[in-house]
């Protein structure tokens, strides 16, 4: 069950994300088209499941589908539980209403779609790996779409991105740049190469980041590709080492997984209750 728990900052994102899934097949129709309307439709959800988590009822009969934040559960301070409510909300709302004037999701919304918020096992040099992707689309227009949906600057850069046969990988990022999109690139890459059949030169990786409306668009590197197939299978197996019996699912002693030594990094683990024994945040 603790393996279900959220925070608050994960929830936003996943708010933002579903949201921009539903914009992208056009579900939500003109509804969340104005970032007004955007950041309403958001705001709307974040409540509800804020309260959810409240009483934590939901999650206790299906922890699967109910929400319980990592906040609620572990008793934050109320004063530290307002502070952070506000900034993950604040941070939705800024994403969910950049999802209404995105260039990236314009793009997607006229052009044939390949996958939505899906979830994919595939094998990358030996290993079995789960890759979600967001949204991921090629340059053709869908028979129902029309270009007029994009401003001039961004028809613009839909034409000129849209070279023969490319694939464009779209990440939504809801929160602000960081070191490691940079190695989910490489991932996305493999996954699109081993998993998908698609070349590294018709893919172009997209990361959006909705908060100020920019966006970095990555042909990713065969050389960074190439050293990440490469140092996967180690990885993989020096984890399966630590396992007992080896290879056995989430089942090891507990000296093969040391705890880390920089204790912020406990501050919103999930698994706080069961390393401390106790639901308290030190």
């Amino acid at each position: 069950m603790l393996g279900k728990i959220e925070t608050l900052p994960s929830i936003a994102g996943k708010i933002v994300h579903q949201m921009a899934a539903e914009m992208v097949q056009g579900n939500l129709g003109k509804s969340a088209d104005k970032p007004g309307a955007a950041a309403a439709m958001f705001t709307a959800v974040f409540d509800r499941l804020f309260m959810e988590s409240a009483t934590g009822l939901a999650w206790q009969r299906d922890p699967k589908r109910g929400t319980r934040l990592f906040e609620h559960h572990y008793g934050l301070p109320a004063d530290q539980l307002a502070a952070s409510m506000e900034k993950a909300a604040a941070a939705g709302r800024a994403a969910a209403a950049g999802l209404a004037t995105s260039e990236a999701l314009a793009r997607a919304r006229v052009s044939q779609l390949e996958e939505v918020e899906q979830l994919t096992k595939t094998e990358i040099a030996g290993v079995k790996v789960w890759v979600k992707i967001d949204v991921s689309h090629g340059e053709t227009p869908r028979a129902h779409g029309t270009l007029a949906h994009l401003s001039p600057v961004a028809l613009g850069r839909f034409r000129a991105l849209s070279d023969e046969g490319v694939i464009y990988l779209v990440d939504w990022k809801s929160g602000r740049r960081k070191p490691e999109h940079q190695a989910q690139v490489i991932l996305y890459a493999a996954y699109q190469l081993r998993g998908r059949g698609v070349s590294l030169d018709r893919q172009r990786v997209v990361l959006s980041y909705l908060a100020d409306g920019s966006e970095v668009v990555v042909q990713p590197d065969p050389e960074a590709v190439a050293l990440f197939e490469q140092q996967l299978p180690a990885a993989a197996l020096e984890i399966h080492s630590r396992l007992e019996p080896p290879g056995e699912i989430n089942l090891g002693p507990e000296e093969n997984f040391p705890r880390t030594e920089d204790l912020s990094e406990c501050r919103l683990c999930r698994m706080l209750e069961v390393c401390k024994g106790k639901r308290t945040i030190d």
